[in-house]
């Protein structure tokens, strides 16, 4: 049986801190798989060319999500590219390596990719074809509910140069696919669901399309002004969010969302830069600004603990103060580079671990 192996982590920089290394949690886990293997079927043949609406590249991907997530994270192309030029060959083959190989216990829906784990890999990525797939995206987005389950709930969008003959004729003749009535191709091999909905817009996912009715909310509303963000994660149930990592105190704090938004810095590279650089932003939402000024020592430690399991327990957070602004907490000023932003997104806080 194959076995997953460890991605090994280079230690990233942050103007305050620096990052800490960190082993993704499960459905970090999962959200790669996914995306890892949309990467190779829709890189098989996309080298015909394709004039995709503008309007449907300026789509945001929390629109084409099926349902509120728990945890909603949004990257600009640039940033996504940024991130993965932080990952050498080796990496890459690790991303590539969790397509064929899973730990979960027997029963559930993942059980079946242990167990066709000593049968060859239908996808085989090498870095120049994710190279290829991320240079086509504009933005991409996933939504993860089911948070500290036996199976969280996962959808990834893709917005960017995806023609859909390509892409249908790529899972139409593999063997490993099967059509299903709706129009969507399930893998055989893995619990992955994947759908064009239109010209440059993919949708994959470890369930199969419910077509739900009714409006989703990916974020907080007072948080749209943030959510075209290079970098945007919002923790819509805190108490997820903070679940197995937290004192239990903290699952009851009148907390409505946490927030987090980020820019590139405009004189960093970008598009493929390891030493770009990004400003971000964390934002705890209380319910009221009674209950923010009445657990303003709390919300403190929260904050202190929290900043040491997304950066790292060297960062100084002395130097990046909490500001209370009404009823939302603020702290900015925190530069991170792209293995920063990598190690904050596969840190196990984001998971609920």
């Amino acid at each position: 049986m194959l076995r997953r192996k460890g991605l090994t982590y280079r230690r990233g920089s942050l103007r305050l801190r620096t990052a800490a290394e960190s082993a993704g949690p499960r459905p970090q886990a999962q959200a790669a798989r996914i995306a890892a293997c949309a990467c190779a079927i829709v890189c098989a043949l996309l080298a015909g060319c394709a004039t995709i609406p503008t309007e449907v590249l300026e789509t945001e991907p929390y629109a084409h999500l099926e349902k509120s997530p728990q945890v909603y994270a949004r990257l600009s192309g640039p940033a996504l590219r940024d991130i993965a030029s932080t990952m050498d060959e080796r990496d890459l083959g690790a991303f590539a390596a969790l397509l064929s190989s899973d730990k979960a216990d027997p029963g559930t829906a993942t059980a079946g990719l242990a167990a066709s784990a000593s049968a060859p890999s239908p996808a085989t990525i090498s870095p120049s074809t994710l190279k290829s797939f991320f240079a086509r995206t504009r933005t991409f987005g996933v939504g993860i509910g089911g948070i500290g389950t036996k199976r969280p709930s996962l959808e990834a969008v893709f917005v960017g140069d995806f023609p859909v003959l390509s892409v249908r004729l790529a899972l139409a003749s593999d063997d490993a696919w099967t059509r299903e009535k709706d129009g969507s191709y399930r893998s055989d091999k893995f619990p992955l669901f994947i759908r064009t909905l239109q010209p440059g817009v993919i949708h994959a996912s470890n369930e199969k399309a419910t077509y739900a009715a009714g409006a989703v909310e990916a974020y907080p509303r007072r948080a749209a002004e943030f959510a075209a963000s290079d970098v945007f994660i919002a923790a819509n149930e805190p108490s997820a969010f903070l679940a197995g990592t937290m004192p239990l105190e903290a699952l009851n704090l009148p907390i409505s969302a946490i927030v987090m938004s980020g820019t590139m810095v405009p004189a960093a590279a970008g598009g493929e830069s390891p030493t770009a650089r990004y400003l971000l932003e964390v934002r705890i939402i209380m319910k009221d600004e009674a209950s923010a000024r009445a657990f303003k020592p709390v919300v403190r430690f929260l904050w202190t603990a929290a900043a040491r399991q997304l950066f790292g327990a060297a960062l100084d957070v002395a130097s990046a103060p909490l500001a209370l602004e009404g009823d939302v907490y603020v702290v900015r000023g925190i530069e991170a580079d792209a293995f920063a932003l990598r190690s904050m997104l596969t840190s196990p806080l984001l998971a609920g671990r």
